[in-house]
């Protein structure tokens, strides 16, 4: 098979380096106070009410249903076309 000439006009040009998205301060001012928040208002619940171990176990629970509908359901469901899911499973995602 003969060797094809290189066609300059199919070759990707390299990408203009982009300035980054401006911040959206409200987005940045609740996730900052909500994380602020977790990081002082649960250990001084657990000092001065402690914590049961129901509360302990739903912890647990909720921990790693967390981590599956992170993995498993948000980011696949939303960011790869080919995953594929019923509608109840879609919405227990959410």
């Amino acid at each position: 098979m003969p060797d094809t000439p290189r066609n300059e006009q199919t070759l990707a040009a390299p990408a203009a380096a982009e300035s980054p998205p401006p911040l959206i301060w409200a987005n940045v001012l609740m996730f900052a106070l909500s994380f602020a928040g977790a990081l002082i208002l649960v250990p001084w619940y657990g000092l001065t009410h402690g914590f049961s171990p129901a509360a302990w176990a739903a912890c647990v629970l909720l921990a790693g249903a967390n981590g599956m509908a992170v993995t498993a359901g948000y980011h696949r469901l939303w960011a790869h076309r080919t995953y594929d899911a019923h509608w109840s499973l879609r919405l227990l995602y959410l």
